[in-house]
């Protein structure tokens, strides 16, 4: 395997770092960039996945931490899962029709 070109990584992780903060989309953002860089598509796929993991982990854990300390209403956590249990399934079912659509106007 060749050596990994690393110029730009850091502008790209930053850029998708501020994409999965703002929508939650780190990996369309990254695998592009590292399958552009020709890294194999398990290792960029695997990578990102992984990376994925960890910054789940850390938010799910800074959640978790701010809730004890008072950081957090308890009733705006619960408002917002609330809102995303209503908001999946509304999404999963008009997702297709707008994939559709877009495909057609192309």
């Amino acid at each position: 395997m060749p050596a990994f070109d690393d110029r730009g990584v850091e502008v790209v992780a930053a850029a998708g770092g501020v994409t999965n903060g703002l929508i939650g989309a780190w990996g369309p953002v990254v695998t592009p960039f590292l399958m552009h860089r020709e890294l194999p598509p398990r290792f960029a796929v695997g990578s990102v996945n992984t990376a994925e993991v960890a910054v789940a982990l850390v938010s799910a854990t800074s959640l978790i931490a701010s809730l004890g300390s008072g950081g957090l209403d308890i009733g705006i956590v619960i408002a917002m899962l609330a809102g995303g249990v209503v908001a999946a399934p509304v999404a999963a079912w008009f997702v297709p029709a707008v994939v559709a659509g877009a495909a057609i106007a192309f």
